[in-house]
């Protein structure tokens, strides 16, 4: 058991296009830390400030899901609320060994990355990207509560949990299959 939550883990990691994908969109890359002096620093200023960026974006994403999932500030979409039901790529995961699972959700996971990034961008704002902003540091807040309520977000709210869904629906197809195969083995 404790082997197969281990996997588990692992396995739900891969199903967040955060985790699966270094990269989300380009939109996130914030260019003008090429700008830096000397320019032989640039580059590591880049690698630098895209890795705190899309970590801020990362953290707003999963933030703003727990919240939407734990208070019910609106109605939640049914595919939060069961997702299993929702799984359009359910088949895509019978059978096969766990190797195979795993990297059958990386994949998708990673196919989704860039819808997730520009709807994570849209929703939270381009405010995410500034060099003083860093919400792993405390340095910003994000209020999930008003980006779940607000009428003007909805658009951009709906992009946002469509992809979630998705990806939650594969993960949990993969967890489900990955289960049985332990129980079958």
């Amino acid at each position: 058991m404790k082997q197969l939550s281990w996997a588990l883990h692992y396995l739900e990691d891969l199903g967040n296009p955060y985790h699966s994908s270094q990269i989300p969109t380009l939109r996130m890359v914030p260019w003008q830390a090429l700008w830096t002096w000397p320019p032989q620093k640039a580059f590591e200023d880049l690698v630098s400030q895209s890795s705190r960026v899309i970590s801020n974006y990362h953290r707003a994403f999963e933030n703003y899901i727990e919240v939407r999932m734990n208070y019910a500030f609106t109605e939640l979409p049914d595919c939060l609320k069961h997702p299993t039901r929702h799984s359009k790529t359910a088949a895509a995961y019978t059978g096969g060994l766990p190797q195979e699972l795993a990297l059958r959700l990386n994949s998708d996971s990673r196919a989704l990355a860039p819808a997730l990034g520009r709807a994570s961008i849209n929703l939270f704002g381009e405010w995410l990207k500034l060099r003083d902003i860093d919400l792993a540091e405390g340095r910003g807040k994000i209020n999930y509560e008003d980006l779940a309520r607000r009428p003007d977000l909805n658009s951009q709210r709906m992009d946002l949990e469509k992809t979630a869904c998705i990806a939650l629906a594969n993960t949990s197809a993969a967890s489900v299959r990955l289960i049985l195969w332990a129980f079958e083995e």
